[in-house]
């Protein structure tokens, strides 16, 4: 069974959505707010942010709304404290855990809330497929969903392919490597250099590796300065504050920027990104 057959348009937007918002099976469901996920989705539907927050009302919500929440309600096995919980109607394996209120199934007097006061996670299966989703389309990492998520996206998506350059090339972490990956973001995003040109190598042993590591921190480079002019980054502290985000984590180890690059003190730069001379 292909995996990506059985999925209906608005489950594959709910599985990306999850993905770009870090929601992943290892993420405490007391910090995993069910209103990021389906209000990303409806973002992604063409609905403004004016039109998402109004569709959410007291006692019932506009039909845009309601298809993509009941779509996730019939994807989500909810989770209780004793037992096994509820199965997702959605035949297959399961995508989605959630936890809170998800309702009944068939029972019209007992709905689920709205999902400003539930929470949901992907599963291992969920997950590996909303990745193989994000590689067909990896345009939808890159989609703003307001100031400050777009960059951390495009951050999340930087680590997301190192990580995966690491797993086969372990020299990633070596400390000259790590050195030319700093001098990169430093002249690429955080001053940046006027014409400045990525190199070819980066310290690692094969052709591949480097070539690996220069795709994936062109693709960055590329993005993080279009979506740091739409956020107002246009200070070198602002970027680097955007850059050194602890919160960006990836993977089953919350992997963040600090595994593959140095930690650069903002006190020790002027406002150009200029080491301060004491």
């Amino acid at each position: 069974m292909d995996d990506f057959n059985t999925l209906t348009q608005t489950e594959r937007l709910l599985l990306m959505a999850a993905a770009v918002h870090g929601l992943g099976p290892h993420t405490d469901l007391n910090y995993a707010n069910t209103a990021r996920v389906v209000n990303q989705a409806l973002r992604w539907r063409g609905l403004s942010a004016e039109e998402i927050r109004g569709g959410w009302r007291d006692r019932d919500c506009d039909p845009a709304h309601a298809e993509v929440y009941d779509a996730l309600i019939r994807m989500t096995h909810q989770m209780q404290t004793v037992g096994p919980g509820r199965a997702p109607e959605r035949p297959g394996p399961v995508l989605f855990e959630g936890s809170g209120n998800w309702g009944v199934p068939g029972d019209p007097d007992c709905p689920a809330c709205w999902p400003q006061y539930n929470s949901c996670h992907l599963t291992a299966e969920g997950e590996r497929i909303a990745l193989e989703l994000l590689e067909r389309h990896p345009e939808f990492r890159l989609y703003s969903a307001g100031r400050g998520v777009r960059m951390e996206q495009i951050l999340a998506y930087l680590l997301s392919r190192l990580l995966v350059i690491g797993e086969a090339h372990g020299e990633l972490y070596d400390t000259e490597v790590r050195e030319r990956l700093d001098d990169a973001i430093h002249h690429g995003f955080l001053i940046p250099t006027h014409n400045y040109q990525l190199p070819e190598e980066f310290a690692l042993y094969s052709e591949e590796a480097n070539g690996a590591v220069k795709e994936a921190l062109g693709d960055f480079l590329e993005a993080a300065r279009d979506a740091a002019s739409a956020d107002g980054l246009s200070t070198f502290h602002q970027r680097l504050t955007a850059f050194q985000n602890l919160g960006v984590e990836v993977g089953p180890q919350r992997v963040c920027y600090n595994d593959f690059f140095g930690y650069a003190d903002p006190k020790r730069y002027d406002e150009a990104g200029n080491v301060i001379r004491r």
